[in-house]
């Protein structure tokens, strides 16, 4: 199933709607669970995006360095010679074959047919098709290709090996992974009233955000901000409010979890409404 109000996902998520747009859409999301399933899946893109530097588009412009195999892979592969050209038979029916054959006499002709009107009779059968004719025995199997065919078999098992002893940790490896680490957090700012409870919730590709706020003002465009300990910032999310009771607001970040040290809650003109810090 789809929706085609997910293509304002984008706008909606950069803060490019108009207040009246965003109100509309976001009245949207509370009645399709698709529309928010994928405002979840997009929402880390404003924080990724607001990391990307000059840099990083020059490095996309260079060409990957072309893959080299291994020394020691290239060392344990078998050299396989060619196959030396089979002697030329000393006997049987080819070593006695004439090398000249004997010329078909031609008929005599008849008195009442003319001189040049001679049939055309060739004067000696082609030798591509007397030799076609020809048993031919198959050649003998030297012990130089049995040799060869038995390293081909070791290398191939060898190969194999390998592959199994490379697949068979990583299987073990993803049974006993851990499961996602996922956190609660919670805040409440005397100044602004707002109470904020986080639901944190690890990802393989960071961390997913459920914001439950309750005394937010009603009427602002509001920001998720997340912090790491060495000071790196990170957008999680952009929504509007339209009246004050409860907001709950999905959020997400490239910050593991155990990297985020804090979140803010601020307003679109950087008025800091709450501030959640990691627990302990």
């Amino acid at each position: 199933m789809s929706c085609l109000h997910t293509v304002s996902l984008g706008a909606y998520l950069l803060g490019a709607l108009e207040p009246g747009e965003r109100a509309a859409f976001e009245r949207h999301l509370d009645g399709c669970p698709i529309c928010r399933d994928e405002l979840v899946r997009l929402a880390p893109l404003p924080g990724l995006l607001g990391q990307l530097t000059l840099d990083d588009l020059d490095d996309a412009d260079v060409a990957p360095s072309p893959v080299t195999l291994p020394t020691a892979l290239l060392t344990a592969l078998p050299v396989v010679l060619p196959a030396e050209p089979p002697a030329e038979p000393t006997s049987g029916p080819s070593a006695q074959l004439p090398t000249e054959l004997p010329s078909t006499p031609r008929p005599a002709l008849s008195a009442d047919r003319p001189s040049d009107a001679a049939p055309d009779l060739p004067s000696s059968p082609p030798a591509a098709e007397s030799q076609a004719d020809l048993p031919v025995s198959p050649l003998p199997a030297g012990p130089g290709r049995l040799r060869r065919r038995w390293v081909l078999v070791a290398a191939g098992f060898v190969v194999l090996l390998a592959a199994v002893g490379l697949l068979v940790p990583r299987l073990f490896d993803a049974d006993q992974s851990p499961a996602p680490a996922s956190a609660m957090w919670t805040a409440s700012d005397q100044g602004s009233g707002v109470a904020a409870a986080a639901q944190l919730q690890g990802r393989p590709w960071g961390t997913e955000v459920q914001l439950q706020l309750d005394h937010l003002p009603a009427g602002v465009r509001c920001q998720l901000i997340l912090y790491t300990a060495d000071g790196r910032a990170e957008i999680g999310g952009w929504w509007g409010s339209t009246y004050s009771g409860g907001e709950r607001v999905p959020g997400a970040s490239s910050f593991a979890l155990d990297q985020i040290d804090r979140m803010e809650i601020r307003t679109a003109d950087h008025q800091t409404l709450v501030t959640l810090r990691r627990p302990g």
